[in-house]
């Protein structure tokens, strides 16, 4: 039972800890410094998600698999992602900028 309740810790701590690299308040940063850290936090964690390519689950294979193409969507895109969050306002949330970009990414894909 306890190693249950430890590691139901160390999960929702790896859970908030991914939005760390992004702070929500803005009050001294301009929209494009925080739309690009946005950005590079997500690119950090499709890193992260990279190092999984060789896993014996094939649905993990998958995300890793994604994490390739969107950390190079990320990369080649960042520009325009910017200037198109700016001309849309969106909001400096972390959460909403995420959402736009993970919109954009998915439409593509599919």
């Amino acid at each position: 039972m306890k190693p249950m309740i430890l590691f139901g810790v160390a999960c929702l701590i790896l859970v908030f800890a991914g939005n760390v690299g992004a702070d929500e308040t803005t009050l001294n940063t301009e929209l494009p410094e925080f739309y690009n850290a946005c950005i590079d936090d997500l690119i950090c964690r499709c890193e992260t998600k990279m190092d999984y390519k060789d896993s014996k689950s094939q649905t993990i294979r998958k995300a890793a698999a994604i994490a390739v193409i969107k950390s190079a969507y990320l990369n080649e895109f960042r520009s325009d992602l910017v200037k198109e969050m700016q001309s849309n306002q969106v909001e400096p949330k972390v959460h909403k900028v995420e959402y736009f970009i993970n919109s954009k990414f998915y439409a593509i894909m599919h």
